[in-house]
């Protein structure tokens, strides 16, 4: 089969699927395909947690219908995976032997879960939560009687969304594996990973910092007991990983397009390769504010990118409106057991950027940290002080000599509004 598309996608997700219904409403004639290797419409992977815990019903978080996209013109191929790119034929071809044309590419594959195996992970069940399909197997589970006691390895992001699901579904013994020395490490110092550690213990979470695991077994009960450096054991009837992605990048390597932890675009997200386009998860972006590329991995970035990246796929093939740059400041929040937390920019750590320099204040129950380069603000971590974000915000996207406002951001008892303007 041989499909021909002035545009097409690879990818329907959230940037996938923005991208397509961005170009609809440029270019009414324009012909629209999305690839995805899912077998489901758009849904939302923010409302999975909700999901999980009851709140929301399954068909709930599916933010399309099948005739959403066919009202719009866009043809959706579902459970369809790109595994050939021809860039000179401006060609795609899928493991099922679809073959798709195109004029304009984007690239919105996001990533997969990164593999985890350690000794006997192949005789027990290891749940990952990254797929609509991941929290439908965990709903299951929970629902049934013997579900009581879970085991979570890692420590971002993921593993906190899990508790709040968790949690909300009246599990009190959860314990969870995090092999840094304490929570968040690269991102915090001592003072902000110890108020995380606080309120998860507070409401009763087992942390285990400084643990990683080194066997599982199964129990003659059909429970996982899974070992870690410290030869301790914990017991589980669901044992969940979340330990981040990997991009969908060999795929699509070489011919022009450029590939490091992502794919490598312009501020445009346009890649090496003219009128190929990558967004979401898998572009690694550059940014102006920055004057370096960035690989973000969150929803509302993801959305942001597929709108840009749509608007200038239909430029440069209609020369309708005009090419636009993505300037977002990244930002990533979540509220996890009444805590509210916010990574605004970039907070790699130092081990990530030599020369970065840090500044916390804090108090009692909030933290602020603040991630400068040659005094200007790159990132920013907020623990129940959102209040800040705004002016935060502007002095990292105009790039700004902080110099002045160092004792402000290191003084727990200013409000920063009242003197950064």
């Amino acid at each position: 089969m041989h499909i021909e598309a002035d545009y097409l996608i690879i990818g329907g997700g959230i940037a996938g699927t923005t991208a397509a219904e961005t170009i609809r409403n440029k270019d009414k004639h324009g012909t629209i395909a999305i690839i995805s290797k899912e077998p489901h419409v758009l849904y939302s992977r923010v409302l999975l947690p909700k999901y999980v815990e009851g709140a929301l019903a399954r068909d709930q978080v599916f933010l399309r219908t099948a005739e959403d996209y066919n009202k719009r013109g866009i043809s959706l191929y579902v459970d369809e995976e790109a595994t050939v790119l021809d860039l000179k034929r401006k060609e795609v071809r899928t493991r099922k032997g679809v073959v798709f044309s195109y004029k304009q590419l984007l690239i919105a594959a996001g990533g997969r879960v990164k593999p985890w195996h350690v000794k006997g992970s192949e005789d027990v069940s290891v749940m990952r939560f990254h797929t609509i399909d991941d929290a439908s197997m965990l709903y299951d589970k929970l629902s049934g009687k013997q579900a009581k006691d879970v085991v979570i390895v890692g420590g971002g992001f993921i593993a906190l969304e899990l508790i709040n699901a968790l949690r909300s579904r009246g599990l009190s013994h959860i314990h969870c594996i995090v092999p840094e020395r304490r929570f968040w490490e690269h991102h915090l110092d001592d003072a902000g990973s110890a108020i995380i550690e606080r309120y998860l213990q507070e409401n009763g979470i087992l942390l285990h910092l400084n643990e990683t695991v080194t066997m599982l077994q199964r129990t003659d009960e059909g429970r996982s007991a899974v070992y870690t450096n410290r030869t301790i054991s914990y017991d589980a009837d669901i044992l969940m990983v979340g330990i981040g992605l990997d991009r969908e990048v060999k795929t699509f390597s070489g011919g022009g397009i450029e590939v490091q932890r992502g794919i490598i675009t312009d501020e445009f997200l346009e890649t090496g390769v003219k009128g190929v386009w990558a967004a979401g998860d898998i572009a690694e972006y550059y940014s102006l504010a920055f004057g370096r590329n960035l690989l973000v991995g969150n929803w509302s970035n993801a959305f942001l990118q597929g709108r840009i990246a749509g608007l200038n796929m239909v430029f440069r093939h209609t020369a309708l409106g005009s090419a636009e740059v993505f300037g977002y400041v990244p930002l990533y929040a979540i509220t996890v057991l009444g805590m509210h937390i916010a990574f605004l920019g970039d907070v790699s750590g130092a081990k990530d950027r030599s020369g970065r320099t840090f500044i916390s204040r804090f108090q009692e129950e909030w933290y602020e940290r603040f991630f400068l380069e040659d005094n200007k603000l790159v990132g920013a971590v907020f623990i129940n002080k959102f209040e800040d974000k705004q002016v935060i915000e502007l002095l990292i996207k105009e790039q700004r000599d902080c110099a002045p406002f160092i004792s402000y951001l290191s003084d727990p008892t200013v409000t920063l509004a009242d003197y950064i303007t």
